[in-house]
C-alpha cells in the first residue's frame, strides 16, 4: 500500500462501491445513468458501442463516447464522493444525473473495471471525480435533477461493470480517470486509490505546470514525474489499453472541441456464465439476456414488453423531451414523445393539498434521521481526535490503518449529513409551493397489451408499466 501514497486517493471505503452498486435492480436503469450524464453536459450526440476483447471477462467493452462539455482536472477529482462536476455550471441547466455517483455505480454495475477519457483546457474538473465526488453540473441553481447528489454515479457505474476508466477532453487538455476494483482485489487494497493522468493533446505529453487559477480554494495540477509514471503502470497493466498509444486513440476518438469517453470492461456475469448484456443476438441493440428479463418477470419472454429487453427501445423514450442525438452500436436511435404515440391523447392538471401533508410527514422522517446521524457523526470525530491524540511519533502501521478507517468513516458520515441537511432545507422551502401533476391520457393502438402507467420526473423516465387501480384519498 505504501508504494500507492503518492496516488489521488477517494474518501470513501472500497466496499462502499460495491454496496452502492446494489440500488440498481433493472441493468438499464444502471445504463440510463451514464446517458444522464451526456444529456446534463449539454452533449448533443452520444454513441454507444461494445467492442470485443478476449482478454477481458465477458470478451468485450462497453464504450459511451459524448461531446459534451468535457470535464476539467478538479471537477473529475471531485466525483468520486459527492458526485458534482462542472457540467452544472451552464445557466438554466436542466440536469438528471452527474458524474460522479452514476459514472460509479453505473459502471460497476455491468462490469469489474471502467477508465474515463475527457479533455478541456483547464485540467482542474477531473480532479473532482475521485475525492469529493461532486461535479460542477450542480452549481446552477435553476437545475432540476433527478440524483441531485450524483448517487447515479456510485450506484450505475458499478452495477454495470467492475472496472471503468474514463476519458475527457476540454481546451486540449485531456485527463484520464481510471477506477478498477479488479486491480484493489488483486492486491488487497482496501483504500480507494484512483490514477488520474493529464495531458496536453497537443504535444501528447503530460501536463507538467499550470498558470490556469481555480476559484473558492479548489485544487490545482501539480506534475509528479514518480506518480505520472505509476499511474500509467497501473493503467496499462490493468486496463484494456496497454500502451501510450492505445490511451491517445481513446482521447482522438473524442474528435469535437470538448466531450467524454467511459469504457466500462470485465463486465458483469450471469449465472449461466454468460454476461448480462447480450451483444450477439442483435448486432444493432444491446439486450439483457433472457434469464435477467425473467428475474424481472414470471411470464415468458413474448409478454415481456420490448423496453425491459432492449436497451435501444428503452432509451427511444427514456426522456420526455428528446434532444440528444444518441447511437447504440453505431444505429441512430429513433427517439420519441411518448404522448405523441397514443391515440386521441388527454391531458389532465391534477392539483391536491394532501401533497402538503406528505411534505410535513417526509420533513419529520428527515428531521430524525438527521438528528441520528449527526450523533454518529459526532461519535465518529471523537474517536478520531481521541487516537489522534493518543498515537505517538512512532505509531505502529496497524493503528495508522485505523485511524485512516476512522477517518474514512467519519468523512462518509459528513458527506451524508450535508447532503441530508441540504434535503431537509429544499424540502421545507418546497412544502408550501403549489403541487400539480399533469397526467396524459391515451391509447396505445398499436400495441393493446403493452398498457401502464409511465412516471416522469425532470422529463426523464423513472417508472414504467405500472399497474395502479383508481385513485382516493389514501393513493393520492
Amino acid at each position: 500500500m505504501d508504494q500507492y501514497d503518492c496516488l489521488n486517493k477517494a474518501q470513501l471505503s472500497f466496499e462502499y462501491l460495491h454496496t452502492n452498486s446494489t440500488t440498481h435492480t433493472f441493468l438499464f436503469g444502471a445504463l440510463a445513468e451514464l446517458v444522464d450524464n451526456s444529456r446534463d453536459a449539454g452533449a448533443r450526440n452520444l454513441d454507444i458501442y461494445t467492442c470485443k476483447d478476449p482478454s477481458l471477462r465477458g470478451g468485450f467493452y462497453l464504450a459511451f463516447l459524448d461531446d459534451g462539455c468535457g470535464m476539467h482536472y478538479d471537477d473529475v477529482f471531485n466525483v468520486i464522493v459527492f458526485g458534482k462536476s462542472a457540467k452544472r455550471h451552464a445557466p438554466d441547466s436542466n440536469q438528471i444525473g452527474q458524474y460522479g455517483n452514476g459514472l460509479k455505480s453505473g459502471a460497476m454495475r455491468i462490469a469489474n473495471d471502467f477508465i474515463l477519457f475527457t479533455k478541456k483546457d483547464n485540467i482542474d474538473d477531473v480532479f473532482n471525480v475521485i475525492v469529493f465526488g461532486k461535479s460542477a453540473k450542480r452549481h446552477a441553481p435553476d437545475s432540476n435533477q433527478i440524483g441531485q447528489y450524483g448517487n447515479g454515479l456510485k450506484s450505475g457505474a458499478m452495477r454495470i461493470a467492475n472496472d471503468f476508466i474514463l476519458f475527457t477532453k476540454k481546451d486540449n487538455i485531456g485527463t484520464c480517470l481510471f477506477l478498477s476494483r479488479s486491480f484493489h482485489q488483486e492486491e488487497h487494497i482496501s483504500q480507494v486509490i484512483c490514477p488520474m493522468p493529464c495531458f496536453d493533446l497537443c504535444t501528447q505529453q503530460p501536463i507538467q505546470n499550470t498558470d490556469y487559477q481555480q476559484l473558492n480554494g479548489t485544487r490545482t495540477y501539480t506534475y509528479d514525474k514518480t506518480k505520472h509514471e505509476l499511474e500509467m503502470r497501473l493503467i496499462q497493466k490493468y486496463s484494456p489499453f496497454k500502451t501510450i498509444d492505445d490511451l491517445f486513440k481513446q482521447f482522438n476518438l473524442i474528435t469535437s472541441s470538448s466531450g467524454t469517453l467511459i469504457v466500462l470492461y470485465n463486465v458483469k456475469l450471469s449465472d449461466s456464465g454468460e454476461p448480462e448484456l447480450d451483444i450477439k443476438t442483435d448486432p444493432y441493440d444491446i439486450l439483457i439476456d433472457s434469464k435477467n428479463r425473467r428475474n424481472l418477470f414470471d411470464d415468458d419472454d413474448d409478454s415481456i414488453p420490448l423496453e425491459y429487453r432492449s436497451l435501444r427501445a428503452y432509451v427511444s423514450i427514456l426522456y420526455y423531451e428528446p434532444r440528444m442525438r444518441i447511437a447504440i452500436q453505431r444505429r441512430r436511435v429513433i427517439t420519441k414523445k411518448l404522448p405523441h404515440t397514443l391515440y386521441k391523447p388527454r391531458q389532465y392538471q391534477f392539483k391536491s393539498t394532501r401533497f402538503k401533508t406528505r411534505s410535513e410527514q417526509e420533513i419529520k422522517k428527515c428531521e430524525k434521521e438527521l438528528a441520528s446521524l449527526e450523533e454518529r457523526k459526532r461519535e465518529a470525530d471523537s474517536q478520531v481526535h481521541h487516537l489522534q491524540q493518543t498515537m505517538g511519533i512512532t505509531t505502529s502501521v496497524e493503528e495508522r490503518a485505523r485511524l485512516r478507517k476512522l477517518q474514512i468513516t467519519a468523512a462518509e458520515l459528513k458527506d451524508m449529513t450535508i447532503r441530508l441537511r441540504n434535503g431537509l432545507a429544499r424540502k421545507k422551502s418546497e412544502m408550501n409551493t403549489t403541487k400539480t401533476l399533469t397526467f396524459i391520457f391515451g391509447l396505445n393502438i398499436q400495441n393493446r397489451a403493452a398498457d401502464g402507467v409511465f412516471v416522469y420526473n425532470c422529463g426523464r423516465l423513472i417508472k414504467m408499466y405500472e399497474k395502479l387501480g383508481q385513485p382516493n384519498k389514501k393513493t393520492v
